[in-house]
């Protein structure tokens, strides 16, 4: 699936040229078809099979079926599916921040606004006003995240041309992207400042003039629990009481930690699935040491000889691939058959306990993924296609079995090969052998016409390594914004907090409470609502990795959901620290506070 350019290349020449080297003229064993407008790969495929049969067709399939281009497309996808999610995440929670701060600068500014309303400004003058804020925050944010994106492309762009081997990609500067993220930013800063200072806005000048009536007091649900409320300090039952005083600021709070730990933990969880998925298919299912794959079906006595009397190898097992097609009622699904021996054990077919399933001479395992697209379960029966076969044949459904890389499809190989009335071949050869001996091997097998490539499995997994390690800095990537996320809220909400209250909680300082003991009066409030916050991120987490696998799954890899502690820690440390780091900045600002300046402030 992943070539490695060490060992495997591919050159580029004229069809001339091809011709006097390899002496052949008027011959080729691929042809590539272009359709007219209008027309689809269904339309087509129905009249070239017989008129192709003749000239020994093997196989025909469409684009979006190459192994190569269901990766790419399947990754742009995912990328197309980020570039408009995660944008719209980051300005919805930096509208809701701006609409915080505008709505709390016009409530400090509300007896100005009245005395520009005697005075006969217009409530369009005042929310111009109020929005030319909010736009000018919108087009400087938008025009440095712009510039930030381009520098960071590079960067990206490097490593999908190392990652896909895509020769000639390189950076492009694109107006339209960028223009469209200003006009985002300005679309959502627009709206955070129409909102944000509307309601004010619509007072009468006389009473725009007067301080706005505290929000009534009442005894909040959590003062019924004796028990806690009993534990509490002073601070801790002021914090509570804030809590529900400014309910929208609350439940902001909570839903914006709720993400800032979804983000982190899910990161996490990516992170072990990709080692776990490596670790499953290189430890527990193909657990030889080479492969051997042939340019044509080969006899199985022939190659049991062949391989047999090689030095150095400890087992051997040979494999049959059939590519079919399968089908069940309105379904149809091409895949790949894999025929194993009985007593396998190089290839492993495993269930979701763990436990060995030998191959069935009398049906087919299936794999999960593959199943569902069929709407098959055990003891179904499919239709069979292939151009092995004259006609199409019924199979019955043996038994389902998880499997993440790859849909495939298993039999006992002397009953594929009898079923497919071609008697006993093999296509692939499964080897264990010393690590020294592999090189010989190779060296053996080089110049053979026989065999087509030759597969070391410890080569192939440091090549996935390799290739996962390219992505791991997006996962670093994501980690950093479920941070930002969960500073920037916790931060502007105490700020907005800190500013509504420097009054209250200057009165504090001069009743003898110390500066760290103020201050837990606003630490208690982030810590009780982020406590909050968390407990409702692991539900919404484990939604989310539902969602997300149900999402990512296709016929060449299918991601398992396994739910464990380890992630939801990352996600309880890393919002942890997110608050620990806007509550030292919060410190630093509380303790610049005058304390007379404050007292001295008319509302």
């Amino acid at each position: 699936m992943y070539p490695m350019p060490e060992t495997f290349g591919i050159a580029y020449l004229s069809g001339s040229t091809m011709q006097t080297l390899f002496r052949e003229r008027d011959r080729v064993n691929d042809l590539v078809f272009l359709l007219e407008p209008g027309y689809i790969y269904a339309d087509v495929e129905e009249r070239l099979k017989p008129r192709l049969e003749q000239y020994g067709l093997i196989s025909i399939f469409s684009r979006a079926d190459q192994v190569s281009h269901a990766i790419l497309t399947m990754e742009l996808q995912g990328l197309e599916g980020s570039a408009t999610a995660m944008p719209l995440l980051f300005l919805s929670i930096a509208g809701v921040i701006l609409y915080i701060l505008l709505k709390r600068m016009v409530e400090q500014q509300r007896g100005q606004i009245g005395t520009l309303k005697a005075f006969g400004y217009t409530n369009g003058q005042l929310i111009m006003h109020y929005l030319s804020h909010a736009l000018l925050l919108g087009l400087l944010g938008g025009l440095l995240g712009g510039l930030l994106g381009i520098w960071l492309s590079t960067f990206f762009t490097e490593m999908y041309a190392r990652f896909f081997q895509l020769p000639g990609l390189g950076r492009e500067l694109s107006y339209r992207y960028l223009w469209l993220g200003i006009i985002l930013s300005l679309i959502f800063c627009a709206l955070a400042g129409y909102f944000g200072c509307r309601h004010s806005l619509r007072l009468q000048p006389a009473e725009a003039m007067r301080p706005a009536a505290p929000p009534p007091g009442r005894r909040t649900w959590l003062e019924a629990w004796a028990l806690y409320w009993s534990l509490l300090t002073v601070q801790g039952k002021m914090a509570t009481r804030n809590l529900f005083r400014n309910r929208q600021r609350s439940i902001f709070t909570l839903i914006g930690v709720m993400f800032a730990f979804s983000m982190m933990a899910t990161t996490w969880y990516f992170r072990a699935i990709t080692d776990f998925l490596i670790f499953d298919q290189f430890t527990r299912v193909r657990t030889h040491d080479l492969q051997l794959s042939f340019s044509r079906p080969l006899s199985l006595p022939a190659v049991e000889r062949e391989l047999g009397r090689f030095p150095g190898v400890k087992r051997f097992e040979p494999m049959l691939e059939v590519p079919v097609t399968l089908k069940h009622r309105w379904q149809e699904e091409d895949t790949v058959i894999l025929g194993l021996p009985r007593d396998a054990y190089l290839h492993n077919i495993l269930t979701a306990a763990g436990e060995r399933v030998e191959p069935p001479a009398d049906g087919l395992v299936l794999a999960e993924y593959l199943a569902a697209e069929l709407g098959a379960s055990p003891e179904m029966e499919l239709i069979m296609e292939s151009y092995l076969l004259e006609d199409p044949i019924h199979v019955t459904v043996v038994d389902v079995i998880p499997q993440h890389l790859g849909t495939n499809a298993y039999m006992e190989i002397h009953a594929l090969g009898r079923l497919l009335g071609h008697g006993s071949l093999a296509t692939a050869a499964l080897l264990a052998v010393d690590e020294g001996d592999i090189s010989l091997l190779r060296e053996r097998y080089r110049e053979t016409d026989t065999v087509a490539a030759l597969e070391a499995r410890g080569e192939l997994l440091d090549k996935y390594r390799e290739l996962m390690a390219s992505f791991g800095s997006m996962q670093y990537v994501f980690a950093v914004f479920g941070f930002i996320i969960g500073f920037a809220i916790i931060y502007n909400s105490s700020i907005v907090s800190l500013s509504e209250r420097q009054r209250e909680l200057a009165s504090l300082r001069v009743m003898g409470m110390t500066p760290g003991e103020v201050l837990q009066v606003l630490t208690f409030e982030q810590w009780l609502l982020s406590a909050a916050g968390m407990l409702a991120g692991i539900p919404f987490t484990i939604t989310l990795m539902y969602a997300l696998s149900l999402a990512m799954a296709s016929d060449l890899f299918s991601i398992p959901v396994i739910v464990d502690a380890e992630m939801f820690i990352v996600g309880l440390l890393g919002t942890a620290l997110a608050i620990l780091a806007a509550q030292w900045s919060l410190g630093r600002r509380m303790r610049r506070l005058s304390m007379l300046n404050v007292m001295k402030e008319r509302d």
